[in-house]
């Protein structure tokens, strides 16, 4: 079997994997919407996906606005006024009060000095001195506290579980196919993140702290008293009410008011009287428009995912091109 049929099997055999590689990456669109919060499928081999921004785009609108509203004003029509004359109150009518005093007389009447009343006398009680048993020191109790034991214990406890997370990545321009006027964001890919773990050591307790508790006895002692044999009493005893004779001074004749009115006094004035109101004339004013042409927003700037390829690292040579690159070392190679 020749060298260069060998080369023609080889490349046969290798070629499919790269077939698969091709139709993977273009299962995926070249641009998809960017969600807020959500994440781009994950990419292939040969590419990463970039945050890019299209411009807003504006179209033209012509409209016929209102440049001042109709309104109005009034013209004021000023008021007529004519002198009259007229008698004014200068002094209003008044009345002068005159009193005349009270007339008094001395007269003698019987007056209460002290009333009737009461006074208590409080009898003594009687004592006798006895012996009793009284207590010296009350019933106690006396606790002993045993502490706790304890022992140390050393534990791994997780962190963070595994899991895979989006990151920035590096994505020169050329990688992406950017328009003009287009604004290319961030990159991202997917990494792995391992589990996190942290040793630990705590404290155990194995017994629990005691308390035992002592009972102490009362003790008592005699000691002499005072008791009452006969309780103290009060007895109430009247005083009778006192009077006296003096004299005082009583009213003969009330007090009195008297009145004399004095007249009220008049003037001639002259004075302006209103002859005719002060009005208004309305005046109506029309609205006034104007055409006008506007820019307005037709579709505003979107953010989409991009394919792109990874610049900036070294991409591994495939089975596929190693295999082309031995079989084209073999001599009688074929152009």
């Amino acid at each position: 079997m020749s060298k260069g049929f060998l080369k023609i099997a080889a490349l046969i055999l290798c070629a499919a994997p790269m077939v698969t590689l091709a139709a993977r990456a273009a299962e995926t669109p070249d641009e998809i919407p960017f969600k807020e919060g959500e994440i781009p499928p994950a990419p292939g081999d040969a590419y990463a996906w970039c945050l890019v921004t299209k411009p807003p785009v504006y179209r033209t609108v012509t409209e016929r606005v209102l440049v001042q509203p109709a309104s109005f004003y009034y013209e004021v029509i000023p008021a007529k006024y004519e002198t009259v004359e007229e008698q004014v109150l200068v002094q209003p009518e008044q009345k002068v009060a005159s009193v005349i005093p009270a007339e008094y007389k001395t007269e003698k009447i019987t007056k209460l000095v002290r009333e009737e009343s009461s006074r208590l006398e409080i009898i003594p009680a009687q004592y006798e001195t006895v012996d009793e048993q009284v207590l010296a020191v009350a019933e106690g109790t006396r606790e002993e506290v045993i502490p706790a034991k304890y022992r140390s214990e050393t534990k791994q406890i997780l962190i963070s579980d595994a899991h895979v997370e989006w990151v920035e990545h590096d994505c020169s321009d050329a990688g992406a196919k950017i328009t003009l006027r287009e604004v290319k964001d961030k990159c991202y890919k997917l990494i792995n993140v391992p589990a996190e773990y942290k040793t630990i050591t705590t404290t155990v307790m194995e017994e629990e702290p005691k308390t035992i508790k002592t009972v102490i006895p009362a003790q008592f002692k005699t000691i002499k008293v005072q008791k009452v044999v006969k309780p103290a009493q009060t007895v109430t005893v009247k005083i009778p009410a006192e009077y006296a004779d003096v004299e005082q001074q009583v009213i003969a004749k009330p007090s009195a008011v008297t009145f004399s009115t004095i007249p009220a006094r008049y003037e001639s004035v002259k004075k302006l009287k209103l002859v005719e109101p002060e009005s208004k004339k309305k005046i109506e004013v029309p609205a006034k428009y104007e055409e006008i042409s506007n820019q307005v927003l037709d579709q505003a700037a979107v953010r989409v995912w991009r394919k792109s390829c990874q610049p900036g690292e070294v991409k591994r040579k495939s089975k596929v091109e190693k295999v082309v690159e031995k079989l084209g070392d073999l001599p009688g190679r074929v152009n």
